[in-house]
């Protein structure tokens, strides 16, 4: 179940989430590179795309704490 806001779209918390799911995803991806054959490429771009993650987890960590100590409507 996705959380949405009075709009019906996804909050930034639950975009953070999934951010927070595919640094976990990217990560698995690189522990597991010579198994999966990748190509230097490939690693690469799992990197970035980790590191992509990473950035925007660390961004949203704040405000999901501040929903978590005062919930506005």
């Amino acid at each position: 179940m996705a959380v949405t806001n009075a709009s019906g779209r996804r909050g930034r918390a639950a975009d953070g989430c999934g951010r927070a799911a595919a640094h976990d995803v990217w990560t698995s991806i690189l522990d597991e590179k010579v198994a999966l054959d990748l190509a230097p490429l490939q690693v690469k771009q799992a990197e970035t795309q980790r590191a992509a993650a990473d950035s925007t987890v660390t961004a949203r960590l704040p405000e999901t704490y501040q929903w978590l100590l005062v919930p506005v409507p």
